[in-house]
């Protein structure tokens, strides 16, 4: 049906209204989008955007967060606020006095009547400076060496660069440390930076709440070659706030709650967990111990030395024991039949020599003359136990009369006691500890460090109650720095392989002139979180070339996940031996003149004569002596840890811990069953009556 009744306004009307609608949005789209956006009013503000307004609402909301926390009013503040007559009189007549009290309470002053617009307190009173920075102290420093983690490349991207391609992840680094007098910086922000001056020290609610350690910000330069000073790139899993203090458009305030919240990982980074080599612990400076306890911890360390004697003598006189016993019998029968034949010969005499003549005493048989030399080793070996445990009683009895267990003197290590303690901040703490770790050194190259701190800018964002001719000056940036601590010591890198002479001269001795000069050497090679020791024999014109035995080494493959894996890694066994070749070449082995000397004046000759020329890896020529080798402190240091490696633990991947886990010590042998050897004398030590 029809209906005439209805206008065509009539039925349209809906239709109409939905249109309406639809261009309505549409103009508040393009309002929004096209024309600058959407902008709102904070405080005497207008038109600002929504990014520019939460930037400002923070900044207001850590100053009144700095004014709530402050325990005590700026020293200028006046017991009671200004009364309204106080206000009118301040205004109208500006007067000195009055013009203080109201400044202290961040009123303006100078006007000459109510209806005078009232100008930026900033632009022509208050002014400020910038104090100076303390600086950290001297810096402590440590090199390590270790086999990292195959699971800490997951946790640590980028972590791949600093590796070789393959495992063993063998890494070098240093980490350097140093105390920092937070108090102090706290007091350069508090007091008048300039007495008398025009400047004055900021209001303490500035400056508390940007009082955030940010960054620690590590130098080096290379003093072995002529190299410009240059930061260190932090270690990859560890650089998030100093990425985004790189970033301008990062809000402030968010930089501020990171590093808050992390601010171990920023100021006290742990270091990758190391599945063999030397535990990780940041350098630190001895432990202060009184005399008293520095002689209990001397004589605890010589009784450990005592013990170690006492254990190599019994060893090496267990095992003459044990061939004499097995040999006497042998020579005592052989003696009786000799004995018995000779008696039967009527003497000692040889073949049908007359019984009356004198018969030459019998000569020792090489056996009796090597049994004889036996027992005097053996009783010289039980001279020396009994001396060695006289010695060791004593000690004891001096532990005895202290009333002291020697078992509970136990040397702490100084960086594992920094570890534990709280990390502290710039807040609150009087001084604090701060590191970083450098993992880019180059083997062979020496550096020296320097550190300074990274925190907030009190004065960042308050540029509308600055001097107009500050502004830029003192709040155009968000952080300000402390200045330089010294220059650290020198630290050497170790290179990949050593060599040291222990031998030079002819095979057959000096006299021998028909024989060919030869050196021995003892050459190391860092592999899998040790050094590895191997011994050779070398000519003129050889290379430094070492084959070195392994013991059960593994790298570890993890499954991957997405082909069925459940995330834990697979040991796949490595080659029992490393072949190395150094970049050295024997060139000559030749007299030496000034040992010569020496010798001849002494009516000595020897092998240490001789001294070994030699091309190393610039191509320079170097002359090194066998004397001079076998007494270097880095032979001794490699050879320690050579030692070590036989025994050594691999920890399985993602079980190393933070920072290594602890290689075994030289009085913690383990025998190669796997069991503990007994080392009861050393645990329980007897009373005077027991001894």
């Amino acid at each position: 049906m029809k209906s005439k009744s209805i206008n065509i306004f009539e039925r349209h009307i809906e239709k109409l209204f939905f249109l309406v609608m639809v261009l309505v949005l549409l103009a508040v789209l393009v309002k929004q989008f096209a024309l600058g956006g959407m902008t709102v009013k904070v405080g005497s503000r207008d038109g600002q955007s929504i990014t520019q307004a939460y930037e400002r609402i923070s900044e207001d909301a850590l100053q009144i967060e700095g004014q709530i926390k402050a325990n005590e009013l700026d020293s200028r503040a006046p017991s009671d606020a200004p009364g309204v007559d106080d206000l009118f009189i301040a205004l109208a007549q500006g007067s000195a006095e009055d013009s203080d009290r109201l400044t202290t309470w961040g009123l303006p002053t100078g006007a000459d009547s109510l209806d005078t617009p009232i100008s930026n307190p900033g632009s022509e009173g208050v002014r400020y400076a910038m104090p100076d920075q303390p600086a950290p102290e001297q810096p402590l420093t440590r090199r390590y060496a270790g086999a990292i983690d195959p699971a800490a490349l997951a946790m640590a991207p980028g972590l791949e660069d600093y590796l070789p391609p393959s495992q063993p992840y063998d890494l070098q680094f240093t980490t350097v440390s140093a105390e920092f007098d937070a108090e102090a910086l706290r007091r350069a922000f508090s007091e008048d930076p300039d007495g008398s001056g025009p400047a004055q020290a900021m209001p303490r609610h500035w400056w508390q709440g940007q009082l955030v350690l940010l960054d620690v910000e590590l130098w080096r330069r290379r003093v072995d070659t002529e190299s410009s000073e240059e930061l260190v790139a932090p270690m990859p899993g560890f650089s998030e706030v100093r990425k985004r203090l790189a970033n301008d458009a990062t809000n402030m305030q968010e930089i501020l709650e990171i590093a808050t919240n992390a601010s171990d990982s920023v100021t006290r980074p742990e270091f990758y967990p190391i599945i063999a080599g030397e535990q990780w612990t940041p350098p630190a400076a001895p432990i202060q111990r009184s005399p008293e306890e520095l002689e209990s911890f001397t004589r605890r360390a010589q009784l450990d030395r005592l013990n170690q004697e006492i254990e190599d003598a019994n060893n090496a006189r267990s095992e003459l024991t044990g061939n004499t016993s097995k040999r006497s019998r042998k020579d005592d029968g052989a003696d009786e039949m000799k004995n018995a034949w000779v008696s039967a010969r009527g003497g000692g005499g040889r073949g049908g020599r007359p019984s009356g003549r004198t018969s030459r005493p019998a000569t020792k048989t090489p056996e009796q003359r090597q049994a004889e030399s036996r027992e005097k080793s053996i009783a010289a070996i039980q001279e020396k136990i009994d001396r060695l445990t006289d010695d060791r009683n004593e000690i004891l009895d001096w532990f005895t009369d202290k009333g002291i267990d020697p078992e509970s003197i136990i040397e702490e290590d100084p960086g594992q006691r920094l570890l534990n303690e709280p990390a502290g901040s710039l807040k609150e703490s009087d001084r604090l500890t701060v590191w970083a770790s450098d993992i880019s050194v180059v083997p062979g190259a020496t550096y020296e460090y320097r550190i300074r701190l990274v925190y907030g800018n009190p004065f960042y964002g308050r540029g509308n109650v600055l001097a107009e001719d500050q502004r830029s000056e003192l709040s155009d940036a968000r952080v300000i720095r402390s200045a330089f601590s010294p220059w650290s010591d020198p630290v050497e890198i170790d290179q990949q392989s050593y060599f040291f002479l222990t031998r030079a001269g002819l095979s057959g001795g000096v006299l021998d002139v028909g024989n060919a000069a030869s050196a021995s050497a003892e050459v190391y090679s860092f592999y899998y979180g040790y050094w590895r020791k191997a011994e050779l024999r070398l000519r003129a014109g050889d290379p430094i070339l070492a084959e070195y035995e392994l013991p059960e080494l593994n790298r570890f493959e993890m499954a991957d996940p997405g082909q069925g894996g459940n995330g834990e890694f697979a040991a796949i066994p490595l080659e029992s031996t490393l072949v190395r070749e150094m970049d050295t070449l024997l060139l000559d082995i030749r007299p030496s003149a000034r040992v010569r000397r020496d010798a001849l004046k002494g009516g000595r000759a020897d092998a240490e004569l001789y001294e070994v020329v030699i091309l190393d890896a610039e191509n320079e020529i170097d002359v090194r002596q066998p004397e001079s080798d076998r007494i270097s402190e880095r032979r001794r240091r490699l050879k320690d840890s050579a030692n070590l490696a036989a025994d050594a633990v691999i920890a399985e991947p993602g079980a190393g811990g933070v920072g290594g886990i602890e290689a075994p010590r030289a009085k913690d042998r383990t025998d190669r069953s796997g069991g503990r050897e007994d080392r009861s004398s050393d645990r329980d030590f007897p009373s005077r009556e027991e001894r």
